[in-house]
Parts: structure tokens; C-alpha cells; sequence
């Protein structure tokens, strides 16, 4: 029969900062990259997970869907280019 040992070392964790005891409402993530608007710019989503310590909320946080200026930008180069070929096959 095994025994069961305690850890020697007892880990203890961070409290929460005050700001996240609630969970997090309004975060606009782009739909195509997935990039999280924070602030008046876009992050990877990694990099706020792990600066607002999301995983240590009870609640998930709620996202708001969006699409970020690059992802727009690029979308909106694609559907001039697509217009100018059509237009150049028509001629």
C-alpha cells in the first residue's frame, strides 16, 4: 500500500488586484486575428491573459466581437483590388 507524502514546499498564490475580483466586461477581440483591443491598441490575446491574470477569475471574461484596424485595412485593400480587376475585365 502507497503512502500519501505532502509536498514539502507550499505554494502560495497572489491575491487578486482589486480590479479583477469582478470579472471583465467590454473587451472588443478582432474576429480574423484574434487580437485583443486594449486601450487604443491591439494585443495578443496571450499577452492579456497573462497581464490581467484572467485565469485566476471565477467567471470567464465576456468579449465583445470586433475587427481590428490591420484586419480592416486589409480587408478593405482586397475589395479595391478585387473592384479593379473587375473593373479591368470589363473593359
Amino acid at each position: 500500500m502507497q503512502s500519501f507524502q505532502r509536498p514539502s514546499e507550499v505554494v502560495l498564490l497572489r491575491p487578486l488586484p482589486a480590479e479583477l475580483e469582478s470579472p471583465l466586461e467590454g473587451l472588443v477581440t478582432c474576429s480574423i486575428c484574434l487580437r485583443v483591443q486594449r486601450g487604443s491598441t491591439w494585443v495578443e490575446a496571450e499577452e492579456l491573459i497573462r497581464d490581467l491574470r484572467t485565469f485566476d477569475l471565477s467567471s470567464p471574461v465576456h468579449l465583445e466581437p470586433g475587427i481590428c484596424s490591420a484586419c480592416s485595412d486589409g480587408i478593405a485593400e482586397r475589395r479595391g483590388r478585387r473592384s479593379r480587376l473587375a473593373l479591368a475585365e470589363a473593359a
